[in-house]
């Protein structure tokens, strides 16, 4: 009998203990505006423990503690039982196996993708394409995506494959409070078009390279890709305890503005996809649903509880392995596999006690308060384009600009 990712087993075994998502509060927002993701606020703060000062986290191990034990249990899995699994968890372990197989090739891919040159200056809708065909869309179920219809330079991957990608309506929201068009969204379970497009997960890029006659929602500012509020070094940390919710003591945030809009526009991204898959499902067993926001070095996991009102973000993690950032990051694999199978893997919050929840709310519905009906029973997806609200305006940029009186009680 084979013993099917035996050969697999080192990458199998490393560790995501290092792995935590901190838990935000949400101190200002525009939520309750007509307000495009690539403009929303959601300012936060860390939620730190109040007696001992530290900022409190969950390890990734800890909210996918069912597909980490399935990951282990993996190493001495023969053909025999793979045939007897499930047909999700087949396709899953298949999945894996054959990205893991075919990893040289994808670097490769990934590496010819990525480079850019005088001759052919690279966009950050190639940089999109070649993430989506040869890392993404490989790790995620029925190696599916679909990359927003609004792109500009609209080609096939530069890494000279010859895909021409999918391009569809990213379109979620409302138009009356947030709402615009996610950059890619990736199958979390069936595959497309078995499911609809609120069960995919959202994925936002963030890049220094901007393309040309952007879109709305497709704009990209200059900044550092390696800071990040949620970022900390080991000796930047110190544990309060050594069980599974911990509290973390993290140096205060030195984010540039252009990352910090990203993540913000991340964190609007996954809460609004979390509220529609509650307002689409009744019955399901947890509504922790994940968003991703990654850079051409990097990415990061946001997660929202539609039903406990939790918001979580981890910490960066990196794609590739140094000093050459050549090699793909075993850790970066792992978790974007669990991630994008998170449907059968993610465990929620269920080891949380609900005194805690309660302490870890982050306040969504608070602050959208005369809004809640249409974030709970009128958010669209599968949007092609939004209509105009009246009340529609940059409230971040006036923000900016001036204290008095907003114009217009919408």
């Amino acid at each position: 009998m084979t013993m099917v990712l035996e050969k697999h087993g080192k990458i199998l075994e490393c560790s995501l203990d290092n792995i935590e998502l901190l838990v935000l509060q949400i101190t200002s927002t525009n939520a309750k505006r007509s307000v495009s993701f690539s403009n929303a606020c959601c300012l936060y703060d860390m939620i730190k423990d109040a007696e001992h000062g530290l900022f409190w986290s969950l390890k990734l191990t800890t909210l996918f503690e069912k597909g980490v034990k399935f990951l282990s249990d993996l190493k001495n899995v023969t053909t025999e039982e793979i045939e007897k699994m499930d047909i999700h968890k087949k396709a899953a372990v298949k999945l894996l196996d054959n990205f893991l197989k075919t990893k040289d090739e994808i670097e490769k891919s990934l590496h010819k993708g990525l480079i850019s040159n005088s001759e052919s200056p690279i966009t950050k809708t190639d940089i999109n394409i070649v993430f989506a065909e040869h890392l993404l869309g490989k790790l995620a179920p029925g190696g599916s995506y679909i990359i927003d219809a609004n792109t500009k330079n609209k080609d096939t991957c530069r890494c000279g494959c010859g895909v021409y990608p999918a391009f569809e309506s990213t379109g979620i929201g409302h138009e009356e409070v947030w709402h615009g068009h996610v950059d890619m969204v990736l199958s979390s379970q069936r595959g497309f078009p078995d499911e609809s497009l609120c069960d995919g997960i959202p994925v936002h890029f963030y890049t220094d390279i901007s393309d040309a006659d952007t879109s709305e929602d497709d704009s990209m500012p200059s900044a550092s890709l390696d800071e990040t509020p949620c970022k900390r070094r080991k000796s930047e940390t110190e544990r309060l305890s050594s069980g599974d919710n911990t509290a973390i003591d993290v140096k205060p945030p030195t984010t540039s503005a252009t990352k910090e809009d990203a993540i913000e526009q991340a964190l609007a991204q996954t809460i609004v996809t979390s509220l529609l898959q509650k307002q689409r499902h009744e019955n399901l067993e947890s509504y922790l649903m994940p968003g991703i926001l990654i850079t051409p070095h990097n990415f990061q996991i946001t997660m929202y509880d539609a039903e406990n009102d939790i918001l979580l973000c981890s910490n960066e993690i990196p794609l590739f392995l140094p000093p050459s950032d050549y090699c793909l990051n075993p850790k970066a694999v792992l978790t974007l596999w669990l991630v994008l199978h998170y449907r059968m893997f993610c465990s929620g919050l269920k080891l949380v006690d609900s005194y805690t929840l309660y302490k870890w709310k982050s306040n969504f519905k608070v602050f959208v308060d005369s809004k809640w009906e249409i974030y709970s029973t009128l958010l669209k997806d599968s949007v092609s384009s939004f209509s105009v609200a009246e009340c529609m305006y940059n409230w971040k940029e006036m923000n900016m600009y001036t204290q008095s009186y907003l114009p217009g009680n919408c």
